[in-house]
């Protein structure tokens, strides 16, 4: 009589025991590769750096405001911009990609704020380029470089006049 909890003789078509043997590896194998492939593809997406935006084309003609004015009323007045302020470098992170490198600033007395590539400072001022103990400003079209300093003063930065020494 036949039980399924008793073993099987012996002489029961070994060649059967084998195949089914190497069916359940090859299936296992098979999952396993299967696995891998999906966790590479997730992790080629999750490190995946985005392509930049296209630009966008310069408009062809662009109205003087002008001319426009007379339709909508008075142009409010401008505030004046600021031909000055007070900045101090206190560190620089610089990292192989530069659009991820990122400089500790303190401007005119305020909180320090970390800042990156192309961040505006103040109207008129950004920062251009971060390097390991300097940063390269633009303030009002003239390009500055801020250093790291020991001393806690911060520079002056002047857009009509000469630059102290500190720079």
């Amino acid at each position: 009589m036949f039980s399924p909890l008793a073993p099987r003789e012996a002489s029961a078509n070994p060649f059967a025991r084998e195949s089914v043997r190497w069916a359940t590896l090859v299936l296992m194998l098979a999952l396993m590769a299967g696995s891998f492939i999906w966790q590479t593809l997730q992790l080629q997406r999750i490190t995946e750096v985005p392509r930049a935006a296209p630009r966008l084309l310069p408009v062809a003609q662009v109205p003087k405001l002008s001319v426009l004015g007379g339709l909508f009323g008075r142009e409010a007045p401008r505030a004046s911009l600021p031909t000055t302020f007070r900045v101090r470098l206190l560190a620089s992170f610089v990292h192989p990609d530069p659009r991820r490198s990122s400089a500790l600033i303190e401007i005119d007395g305020r909180p320090a704020q970390r800042l990156t590539l192309g961040t505006e400072l103040a109207p008129e001022a950004r920062l251009l380029a971060i390097e390991p103990q300097q940063v390269r400003l633009s303030f009002h079209g003239r390009e500055f470089t801020l250093r790291l300093q020991r001393s806690g003063q911060p520079v002056l930065l002047q857009s009509g006049s000469a630059l102290s020494s500190a720079f």
